[in-house]
């Protein structure tokens, strides 16, 4: 039987349930087999695409691209740190400006080849083999900031739109530094802010040793021009590691600078802050649209939590809010150290802190 003969349907049907590889292997039979196979089934495997920075994959990528069939598929794009042992590293050492320049101008063209990207995560490969010891954190941290800095001024540069970037929100160990976050918010990324609408950051406040260094304000200056935010997911990594008073520094000025009008979920965690005021402020502002909150792992030495629990207990503060999740929030004592809390509406409309065991109680009742 020549299945080249098959009707179209009828042969991707065959190949809904052939695998990338099988789909791969049978393009290389011949030129017809080729064309046949460039169909939905085929195009799915390319709706997410996952590279590192190493020239190969880039080169592979760039040439993958420039078949506008193929670049219209891709919606999500994962640029991964590679493991110390990788080519990656031998990028990293490379500084001859050249050499950027071309790295540059590759990711500036695979951006420039996405239309329909929808989502792009910055993402750490741990290498589990590795210590935890502060030369390997070191390296860690160093590469997180290669791959920010190239990716995300590549994605400027090619004025890319696309509506959620992820930055090591996944990956333990990795960053993005506040001064980085200024560095992109000083070129301004119009494009990338009117289309922007999830920003996921796992941020550290590495190489600043002052409270009074600006680049604590960048997170501040970045919000500000990524007004059409509908989700907020803000991580502190190793925020033990960094002075309380530059942390609260970075979050007062998030709280009086940002105006987000479009807010609808956020997601705060691991951020020592003085007291409760700028994290009640940010609330306020963002009242009226918030439907989603959750917020884990806050100590505030110097505040109580009792003023954002009593205002947050009044439905009629947060009128969208469908769903709320707090878990071990501290100040001289923990509010909540172990599970989980939630806010449930009541049916008065006021909202209630229900625990997880009361709350899974309900649930297996109704």
């Amino acid at each position: 039987m020549n299945w080249l003969y098959l009707p179209p349907e009828i042969f991707e049907t065959v190949l809904s349930h052939v695998d990338l590889d099988g789909i791969k292997s049978l393009r290389l039979a011949s030129t017809a087999f080729s064309a046949a196979c460039i169909g939905p089934r085929f195009l799915t495997f390319l709706n997410h695409l996952v590279t590192d920075l190493t020239e190969e994959r880039l080169v592979s990528l760039d040439a993958l691209l420039r078949r506008p069939e193929f670049a219209t598929a891709v919606r999500i794009l994962t640029i991964r740190a590679a493991e110390p042992h990788n080519d990656e590293t031998t990028i990293m050492r490379n500084v001859h400006p050249s050499s950027l320049h071309n790295l540059m101008r590759r990711l500036v063209s695979i951006f420039r080849c996405l239309d329909s990207l929808n989502a792009v995560y910055i993402d750490g490969v741990l290498d589990r083999k590795q210590s935890m010891c502060a030369t390997n954190h070191y390296n860690s941290h160093m590469r997180a900031t290669h791959i920010n800095h190239l990716t995300l001024f590549a994605m400027i540069r090619s004025r890319v739109a696309l509506s959620k970037l992820s930055v090591y929100r996944q990956s333990p160990r990795y960053s993005i530094s506040c001064r980085d976050i200024g560095r992109i918010a000083d070129l301004s990324p119009t494009d990338l802010g009117h289309s922007l609408r999830t920003l996921e950051l796992s941020i550290s406040a590495r190489g600043i040793s002052q409270e009074r260094d600006d680049a604590l304000l960048g997170l501040a200056g970045l919000l500000e021009v990524l007004p059409g935010l509908r989700r907020l997911d803000l991580q502190f990594e190793n925020p033990w590691d960094t002075g309380i008073a530059s942390i609260d520094r970075m979050f007062t000025a998030v709280a009086q600078r940002a105006h987000l009008p479009q807010l609808e979920e956020l997601s705060l965690s691991r951020w020592n802050l003085k007291n409760e005021k700028p994290m009640l402020l940010f609330l306020e502002k963002h009242a009226a649209t918030m439907k989603s909150l959750e917020l884990a792992d806050i100590h505030l030495p110097a505040g109580s939590w009792q003023p954002i629990i009593g205002w947050l207990s009044k439905g009629q503060m947060m009128p969208a809010l469908t769903y709320g999740r707090f878990a071990n929030l501290y100040d001289d004592n923990p509010v909540w150290t172990w599970g989980a809390t939630f806010l449930v509406k009541g049916e008065n409309g006021s909202l209630e802190f229900v625990s997880e065991e009361r709350l899974g109680d309900a649930e297996s009742i109704g």
